[in-house]
Protein backbone atom coordinates (compact mmCIF):
# COMPACT_ATOMS: atom_id res chain seq x y z
CA UNK A 1 0.00 0.00 0.00
CA UNK A 2 3.36 2.57 0.58
CA UNK A 3 3.01 3.18 -3.29
CA UNK A 4 -0.94 4.41 -3.15
CA UNK A 5 -1.44 7.96 -2.30
CA UNK A 6 -5.00 9.07 -0.05
CA UNK A 7 -6.49 12.96 -0.87
CA UNK A 8 -7.66 14.93 2.02
CA UNK A 9 -10.22 16.93 2.26
CA UNK A 10 -9.86 19.30 5.11
CA UNK A 11 -11.91 22.86 5.68
CA UNK A 12 -8.32 24.72 6.30
CA UNK A 13 -5.82 22.80 7.10
CA UNK A 14 -2.85 23.51 6.58
CA UNK A 15 -3.49 27.13 6.07
CA UNK A 16 -5.37 27.79 9.34
CA UNK A 17 -5.61 26.59 12.96
CA UNK A 18 -8.80 25.00 12.31
CA UNK A 19 -8.00 21.60 11.83
CA UNK A 20 -4.72 21.22 13.67
CA UNK A 21 -5.84 18.17 15.63
CA UNK A 22 -5.26 16.75 11.95
CA UNK A 23 -1.37 17.03 12.19
CA UNK A 24 -1.13 13.82 14.05
CA UNK A 25 -2.80 12.09 12.21
CA UNK A 26 -1.10 12.99 9.06
CA UNK A 27 2.29 11.83 10.48
CA UNK A 28 0.65 8.09 10.86
CA UNK A 29 -1.05 8.06 7.30
CA UNK A 30 2.82 9.32 6.10
CA UNK A 31 4.54 6.40 6.65
CA UNK A 32 1.90 4.62 5.30
CA UNK A 33 0.98 6.07 1.61
CA UNK A 34 3.58 7.31 -0.61
CA UNK A 35 1.99 11.04 -1.34
CA UNK A 36 -1.10 12.61 0.74
CA UNK A 37 -2.56 15.28 -1.08
CA UNK A 38 -4.40 17.39 1.19
CA UNK A 39 -6.96 19.93 -0.41
CA UNK A 40 -8.63 22.68 1.95
CA UNK A 41 -11.83 22.90 0.44
CA UNK A 42 -13.85 25.32 2.39
CA UNK A 43 -14.00 29.21 0.86
CA UNK A 44 -14.75 30.29 4.69
CA UNK A 45 -10.37 30.73 4.11
CA UNK A 46 -10.75 33.85 1.79
CA UNK A 47 -10.80 35.31 5.53
CA UNK A 48 -6.74 34.45 5.05
CA UNK A 49 -3.86 35.77 2.55
CA UNK A 50 -3.87 31.86 1.95
CA UNK A 51 -0.71 32.79 -0.66
CA UNK A 52 0.90 34.53 1.76
CA UNK A 53 0.24 32.29 5.14
CA UNK A 54 2.59 30.38 6.56
CA UNK A 55 1.90 26.82 6.66
CA UNK A 56 1.53 23.79 8.85
CA UNK A 57 5.24 21.54 8.57
CA UNK A 58 3.94 18.45 7.39
CA UNK A 59 5.75 15.76 6.25
CA UNK A 60 7.98 15.29 3.07
CA UNK A 61 5.84 13.03 1.08
CA UNK A 62 2.60 15.53 1.72
CA UNK A 63 1.47 17.81 -1.21
CA UNK A 64 -0.65 20.44 -0.23
CA UNK A 65 -2.94 20.94 -3.23
CA UNK A 66 -3.27 25.32 -3.51
CA UNK A 67 -4.10 24.82 -6.95
CA UNK A 68 -7.31 23.02 -6.59
CA UNK A 69 -7.87 25.32 -3.80
CA UNK A 70 -7.81 28.57 -5.82
CA UNK A 71 -9.76 27.34 -8.36
CA UNK A 72 -12.51 26.55 -5.34
CA UNK A 73 -11.75 29.73 -3.87
CA UNK A 74 -12.21 32.01 -6.98
CA UNK A 75 -15.01 29.87 -8.65
CA UNK A 76 -17.04 29.97 -5.30
CA UNK A 77 -18.44 33.21 -5.76
CA UNK A 78 -20.43 31.85 -8.17
CA UNK A 79 -22.94 30.37 -5.03
CA UNK A 80 -23.85 33.53 -4.63
CA UNK A 81 -25.86 34.44 -7.23
CA UNK A 82 -27.21 31.11 -7.50
CA UNK A 83 -25.19 30.50 -10.83
CA UNK A 84 -24.24 27.22 -9.99
CA UNK A 85 -27.73 25.96 -10.19
CA UNK A 86 -28.01 25.83 -13.82
CA UNK A 87 -25.05 22.85 -13.94
CA UNK A 88 -26.84 21.58 -11.09
CA UNK A 89 -30.12 20.82 -12.81
CA UNK A 90 -28.48 19.89 -16.36
CA UNK A 91 -26.96 17.04 -14.10
CA UNK A 92 -29.09 14.18 -13.75
CA UNK A 93 -27.45 13.07 -10.46
CA UNK A 94 -27.32 16.10 -8.51
CA UNK A 95 -30.75 17.01 -9.85
CA UNK A 96 -32.53 13.85 -9.00
CA UNK A 97 -30.78 14.13 -5.23
CA UNK A 98 -31.54 17.92 -5.28
CA UNK A 99 -35.53 17.40 -5.97
CA UNK A 100 -36.05 14.29 -3.63
CA UNK A 101 -34.08 16.24 -0.75
CA UNK A 102 -36.63 19.30 -1.28
CA UNK A 103 -39.70 17.29 -1.22
CA UNK A 104 -38.91 15.29 1.83
CA UNK A 105 -37.52 18.01 4.13
CA UNK A 106 -39.67 21.86 2.86
CA UNK A 107 -41.53 21.14 5.96
CA UNK A 108 -38.74 22.87 7.59
CA UNK A 109 -39.10 25.87 6.03
CA UNK A 110 -37.52 28.25 3.84
CA UNK A 111 -34.37 28.40 5.41
CA UNK A 112 -33.86 24.84 5.18
CA UNK A 113 -34.50 24.77 1.30
CA UNK A 114 -32.05 27.73 1.24
CA UNK A 115 -29.41 25.37 3.26
CA UNK A 116 -30.70 22.36 0.28
CA UNK A 117 -29.40 25.25 -2.72
CA UNK A 118 -26.33 26.52 -1.05
CA UNK A 119 -24.81 22.97 0.03
CA UNK A 120 -26.19 21.36 -3.32
CA UNK A 121 -24.12 24.54 -5.20
CA UNK A 122 -20.75 24.07 -2.85
CA UNK A 123 -20.42 20.38 -3.43
CA UNK A 124 -21.19 20.30 -7.30
CA UNK A 125 -18.20 22.94 -7.62
CA UNK A 126 -16.18 20.77 -5.46
CA UNK A 127 -16.74 17.64 -7.68
CA UNK A 128 -16.11 19.02 -10.62
CA UNK A 129 -12.97 20.41 -9.67
CA UNK A 130 -12.27 16.90 -8.29
CA UNK A 131 -13.43 14.90 -10.92
CA UNK A 132 -11.05 16.45 -13.76
CA UNK A 133 -8.02 17.03 -11.24
CA UNK A 134 -8.62 13.33 -10.31
CA UNK A 135 -9.36 11.39 -13.49
CA UNK A 136 -7.07 8.98 -14.66
CA UNK A 137 -5.63 6.80 -11.28
CA UNK A 138 -7.53 4.44 -8.59
CA UNK A 139 -8.03 7.01 -5.47
CA UNK A 140 -8.86 6.83 -1.78
CA UNK A 141 -10.65 10.03 -0.71
CA UNK A 142 -10.84 11.08 3.06
CA UNK A 143 -13.13 13.83 3.89
CA UNK A 144 -12.05 15.24 7.37
CA UNK A 145 -15.99 16.92 8.04
CA UNK A 146 -19.14 15.20 6.44
CA UNK A 147 -19.93 18.39 5.19
CA UNK A 148 -19.99 19.78 1.09
CA UNK A 149 -17.17 18.79 -0.27
CA UNK A 150 -17.71 14.88 1.09
CA UNK A 151 -20.86 14.98 -0.08
CA UNK A 152 -18.74 15.81 -3.56
CA UNK A 153 -16.69 13.05 -2.80
CA UNK A 154 -19.52 11.18 -2.63
CA UNK A 155 -20.54 11.81 -6.68
CA UNK A 156 -17.08 10.55 -7.51
CA UNK A 157 -17.38 7.16 -9.56
CA UNK A 158 -17.51 4.27 -7.07
CA UNK A 159 -15.65 2.18 -9.68
CA UNK A 160 -12.60 4.03 -9.52
CA UNK A 161 -12.74 5.27 -6.06
CA UNK A 162 -12.77 4.50 -2.03
CA UNK A 163 -14.58 7.45 -0.43
CA UNK A 164 -15.27 7.70 3.33
CA UNK A 165 -15.70 11.07 5.55
CA UNK A 166 -15.27 11.49 9.41
CA UNK A 167 -18.04 12.88 11.08
CA UNK A 168 -17.24 15.13 14.41
CA UNK A 169 -19.87 17.35 16.06
CA UNK A 170 -21.37 20.65 13.83
CA UNK A 171 -21.42 17.81 10.93
CA UNK A 172 -23.42 15.61 12.70
CA UNK A 173 -25.80 16.64 15.22
CA UNK A 174 -28.82 18.34 13.49
CA UNK A 175 -29.89 19.75 16.97
CA UNK A 176 -26.76 22.15 17.22
CA UNK A 177 -29.27 24.18 13.87
CA UNK A 178 -32.72 25.63 13.76
CA UNK A 179 -34.72 24.27 12.35
CA UNK A 180 -32.76 20.95 13.53
CA UNK A 181 -31.79 19.83 10.20
CA UNK A 182 -28.77 19.15 8.18
CA UNK A 183 -28.61 19.06 4.00
CA UNK A 184 -28.37 15.77 2.62
CA UNK A 185 -26.72 13.95 5.57
CA UNK A 186 -29.36 11.07 4.51
CA UNK A 187 -27.76 10.90 0.11
CA UNK A 188 -24.22 10.94 1.97
CA UNK A 189 -24.98 8.34 3.73
CA UNK A 190 -26.51 6.21 1.13
CA UNK A 191 -23.32 7.59 -1.63
CA UNK A 192 -19.95 7.57 0.86
CA UNK A 193 -18.58 3.64 1.12
CA UNK A 194 -18.01 4.42 4.91
CA UNK A 195 -18.92 7.07 7.33
CA UNK A 196 -16.63 7.24 10.42
CA UNK A 197 -17.99 8.56 13.69
CA UNK A 198 -15.38 9.56 16.21
CA UNK A 199 -17.50 8.44 19.17
CA UNK A 200 -19.87 5.86 20.99
CA UNK A 201 -22.12 8.44 21.22
CA UNK A 202 -21.47 9.68 17.55
CA UNK A 203 -22.25 6.36 15.88
CA UNK A 204 -25.49 5.46 18.31
CA UNK A 205 -27.00 8.90 16.96
CA UNK A 206 -27.08 8.59 13.17
CA UNK A 207 -27.53 4.71 13.24
CA UNK A 208 -30.75 6.05 15.24
CA UNK A 209 -31.10 8.36 12.07
CA UNK A 210 -30.19 6.03 9.69
CA UNK A 211 -30.36 2.09 10.72
CA UNK A 212 -30.25 1.05 7.39
CA UNK A 213 -26.37 2.02 7.23
CA UNK A 214 -24.97 0.21 9.66
CA UNK A 215 -22.59 -1.98 8.19
CA UNK A 216 -21.05 1.59 6.56
CA UNK A 217 -20.89 3.06 10.12
CA UNK A 218 -17.21 2.72 11.51
CA UNK A 219 -16.34 4.14 14.78
CA UNK A 220 -13.02 5.53 15.30
CA UNK A 221 -11.99 7.59 17.71
CA UNK A 222 -9.03 10.88 17.26
CA UNK A 223 -6.48 10.76 19.70
CA UNK A 224 -3.35 12.56 20.96
CA UNK A 225 -0.42 12.98 21.54
CA UNK A 226 1.50 11.80 25.50
CA UNK A 227 1.77 15.15 27.85
CA UNK A 228 4.81 12.87 28.96
CA UNK A 229 4.24 13.92 32.28
CA UNK A 230 1.36 14.91 34.74
CA UNK A 231 0.80 18.73 35.06
CA UNK A 232 1.56 19.73 38.13
CA UNK A 233 -0.93 20.90 41.09
CA UNK A 234 -1.39 24.37 42.75
CA UNK A 235 1.50 24.60 45.52
CA UNK A 236 -1.18 26.93 47.69
CA UNK A 237 -4.75 27.65 48.20
CA UNK A 238 -5.54 29.11 45.00
CA UNK A 239 -7.42 26.63 42.53
CA UNK A 240 -6.45 27.14 39.20
CA UNK A 241 -8.36 26.40 36.47
CA UNK A 242 -8.03 25.95 32.77
CA UNK A 243 -10.58 26.02 29.70
CA UNK A 244 -9.96 26.05 26.17
CA UNK A 245 -12.18 27.11 22.99
CA UNK A 246 -13.69 29.22 21.30
CA UNK A 247 -15.89 31.68 22.81
CA UNK A 248 -18.79 31.05 21.06
CA UNK A 249 -22.78 30.53 21.94
CA UNK A 250 -22.51 26.58 21.84
CA UNK A 251 -19.07 26.50 24.06
CA UNK A 252 -21.07 28.63 26.64
CA UNK A 253 -17.88 30.38 28.41
CA UNK A 254 -21.00 32.73 29.66
CA UNK A 255 -22.52 30.10 31.47
CA UNK A 256 -19.07 29.21 32.87
CA UNK A 257 -18.71 32.79 33.91
CA UNK A 258 -21.70 33.18 35.82
CA UNK A 259 -20.56 30.05 37.95
CA UNK A 260 -17.04 31.53 38.34
CA UNK A 261 -18.14 34.79 39.48
CA UNK A 262 -20.00 32.83 42.59
CA UNK A 263 -16.89 30.99 43.67
CA UNK A 264 -15.59 31.92 47.44
CA UNK A 265 -11.87 30.51 47.44
CA UNK A 266 -9.02 31.68 45.97
CA UNK A 267 -9.04 31.09 41.85
CA UNK A 268 -7.34 31.97 38.80
CA UNK A 269 -8.65 31.22 35.61
CA UNK A 270 -7.23 30.42 32.21
CA UNK A 271 -8.66 30.61 28.84
CA UNK A 272 -7.03 30.22 25.72
CA UNK A 273 -9.23 30.94 22.37
CA UNK A 274 -11.17 34.03 21.20
CA UNK A 275 -14.54 34.47 19.02
CA UNK A 276 -17.80 36.47 18.84
CA UNK A 277 -19.38 36.24 22.55
CA UNK A 278 -15.91 37.45 23.89
CA UNK A 279 -17.37 40.51 24.96
CA UNK A 280 -20.31 39.47 26.47
CA UNK A 281 -18.19 37.62 28.70
CA UNK A 282 -16.26 39.99 29.98
CA UNK A 283 -18.95 42.16 30.69
CA UNK A 284 -20.16 39.30 33.48
CA UNK A 285 -16.55 39.12 34.64
CA UNK A 286 -16.61 42.96 35.52
CA UNK A 287 -15.53 44.05 38.74
CA UNK A 288 -14.53 40.60 40.42
CA UNK A 289 -13.96 40.28 44.10
CA UNK A 290 -9.67 40.06 45.50
CA UNK A 291 -10.29 36.24 45.53
CA UNK A 292 -11.07 36.10 42.22
CA UNK A 293 -8.42 36.42 38.69
CA UNK A 294 -8.82 35.68 34.87
CA UNK A 295 -6.43 36.07 31.60
CA UNK A 296 -7.90 35.15 28.39
CA UNK A 297 -4.93 34.65 26.38
CA UNK A 298 -6.80 34.42 23.11
CA UNK A 299 -6.06 32.31 20.05
CA UNK A 300 -2.86 30.99 20.25
CA UNK A 301 -1.04 28.35 18.63
CA UNK A 302 -1.59 24.67 19.87
CA UNK A 303 1.83 23.66 21.28
CA UNK A 304 1.56 27.39 23.62
CA UNK A 305 -1.35 25.30 25.37
CA UNK A 306 1.00 22.52 25.83
CA UNK A 307 4.03 24.76 26.63
CA UNK A 308 1.27 25.89 29.50
CA UNK A 309 0.46 22.59 30.72
CA UNK A 310 4.26 21.72 30.84
CA UNK A 311 5.23 24.35 32.78
CA UNK A 312 2.37 25.57 35.15
CA UNK A 313 0.40 24.22 37.79
CA UNK A 314 -3.18 23.34 36.61
CA UNK A 315 -5.75 21.52 39.01
CA UNK A 316 -9.06 21.66 36.09
CA UNK A 317 -9.97 21.56 33.24
CA UNK A 318 -13.12 22.81 32.66
CA UNK A 319 -15.68 22.33 29.58
CA UNK A 320 -19.87 23.34 29.19
CA UNK A 321 -20.72 23.03 25.85
CA UNK A 322 -23.86 22.89 24.59
CA UNK A 323 -22.75 19.75 21.81
CA UNK A 324 -19.68 18.60 21.08
CA UNK A 325 -18.07 15.50 18.90
CA UNK A 326 -15.53 13.94 20.93
CA UNK A 327 -13.50 17.22 22.47
CA UNK A 328 -9.67 16.98 21.64
CA UNK A 329 -8.83 20.19 24.55
CA UNK A 330 -10.14 17.73 26.68
CA UNK A 331 -8.11 14.98 25.52
CA UNK A 332 -4.52 17.33 25.56
CA UNK A 333 -5.85 18.01 29.53
CA UNK A 334 -6.01 13.93 30.19
CA UNK A 335 -2.76 13.54 28.50
CA UNK A 336 -1.27 15.61 31.09
CA UNK A 337 -3.39 14.16 33.97
CA UNK A 338 -5.45 16.92 34.18
CA UNK A 339 -9.06 16.17 35.86
CA UNK A 340 -12.09 17.61 34.14
CA UNK A 341 -15.05 19.19 34.73
CA UNK A 342 -17.36 18.93 31.82
CA UNK A 343 -21.19 18.29 30.66
CA UNK A 344 -22.44 15.23 28.88
CA UNK A 345 -22.29 16.83 25.45
CA UNK A 346 -21.61 14.13 22.56
CA UNK A 347 -19.07 11.88 23.09
CA UNK A 348 -17.73 13.38 26.63
CA UNK A 349 -18.98 11.11 29.06
CA UNK A 350 -16.89 8.51 26.71
CA UNK A 351 -13.73 10.15 28.58
CA UNK A 352 -14.91 12.00 31.72
CA UNK A 353 -16.36 10.05 35.03
CA UNK A 354 -16.75 10.44 38.49
CA UNK A 355 -12.69 8.88 38.73
CA UNK A 356 -10.89 11.24 36.94
CA UNK A 357 -13.28 14.71 37.15
CA UNK A 358 -17.03 15.40 37.19
CA UNK A 359 -19.71 14.62 34.51
CA UNK A 360 -22.62 16.95 34.91
CA UNK A 361 -25.72 17.24 32.56
CA UNK A 362 -25.73 19.97 30.15
CA UNK A 363 -28.72 21.63 31.51
CA UNK A 364 -27.08 22.40 35.02
CA UNK A 365 -27.09 25.71 36.19
CA UNK A 366 -24.14 28.07 37.03
CA UNK A 367 -24.89 27.04 40.84
CA UNK A 368 -24.60 23.68 40.15
CA UNK A 369 -21.10 24.01 38.27
CA UNK A 370 -20.00 25.76 41.86
CA UNK A 371 -20.97 23.00 43.81
CA UNK A 372 -18.60 20.94 41.94
CA UNK A 373 -16.37 22.93 42.03
CA UNK A 374 -16.10 23.79 45.36
CA UNK A 375 -16.23 19.65 45.97
CA UNK A 376 -13.27 19.21 44.21
CA UNK A 377 -11.26 21.87 45.93
CA UNK A 378 -12.13 20.26 49.15
CA UNK A 379 -10.66 16.87 48.00
CA UNK A 380 -7.53 16.25 49.46
CA UNK A 381 -4.12 16.09 48.00
CA UNK A 382 -4.59 12.75 47.92
CA UNK A 383 -7.90 12.44 46.18
CA UNK A 384 -6.88 14.94 43.73
CA UNK A 385 -3.46 13.01 43.08
CA UNK A 386 -5.71 9.68 42.26
CA UNK A 387 -8.28 11.62 39.72
CA UNK A 388 -5.05 12.91 38.04
CA UNK A 389 -3.78 9.17 37.73
CA UNK A 390 -7.40 8.38 36.51
CA UNK A 391 -7.31 11.26 34.18
CA UNK A 392 -3.64 10.06 32.70
CA UNK A 393 -5.04 6.49 32.56
CA UNK A 394 -8.42 7.22 30.88
CA UNK A 395 -5.95 9.33 28.06
CA UNK A 396 -3.90 5.94 27.04
CA UNK A 397 -6.41 3.38 27.16
CA UNK A 398 -9.13 5.60 25.17
CA UNK A 399 -7.50 8.64 23.28
CA UNK A 400 -3.89 7.85 23.13
CA UNK A 401 -2.86 8.64 18.93
CA UNK A 402 -0.15 6.02 19.37
CA UNK A 403 -3.28 3.09 19.67
CA UNK A 404 -6.13 4.87 17.82
CA UNK A 405 -4.15 5.95 14.34
CA UNK A 406 -2.70 2.94 13.62
CA UNK A 407 -6.06 1.56 14.28
CA UNK A 408 -7.84 3.66 11.76
CA UNK A 409 -4.74 3.79 9.16
CA UNK A 410 -5.15 -0.02 9.30
CA UNK A 411 -8.38 -0.12 8.81
CA UNK A 412 -8.15 2.60 5.31
CA UNK A 413 -5.54 0.26 4.02
CA UNK A 414 -7.93 -2.72 4.07
CA UNK A 415 -10.78 -1.10 3.06
CA UNK A 416 -8.84 0.19 0.00
CA UNK A 417 -7.46 -3.10 -0.88
CA UNK A 418 -10.55 -4.74 -0.42
CA UNK A 419 -12.68 -1.64 -2.46
CA UNK A 420 -9.95 -1.73 -5.14
CA UNK A 421 -7.93 -4.15 -5.01
CA UNK A 422 -4.96 -2.53 -4.79
CA UNK A 423 -1.79 -4.76 -4.16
Amino acid sequence: MNKEKIIILTNSFPYTPEDTFLTAEIFYLSQKFRQIDIIASNWAVKHIKFWKKEKFEVPTNIKIRTDIFKKIYFFSFLKYFGLLMVPVILQKKFRKDLILEIKNNYKYGLLAILRIVQKIQEAFLVYSILERSYQNEKNIFYCYWLNSSAMAVSYLDPEKNMRFSRVHGYDLYAERYSPAYIPFQGCMLKKLDYVVPISLHGRGYILKKYPDYQEKIVLHRLGVKDGKNLSFSSPDETLRIVTCSSISKVKRLDLFARAFIRLGMPVYWRHFGDGPQEKQVTEILMGLPENLEYDFSGHVPNNHIHEYYQNNPVDLFINVSAFEGLPVSIMEALSYGISVLATDAGGTGEMVNDKNGYLIPKQSSPQDIVKKIEEFYCLSREEKLEKKQYAYSTWKQYVNCDKQYPLFVDWIEQKAREKLLLS
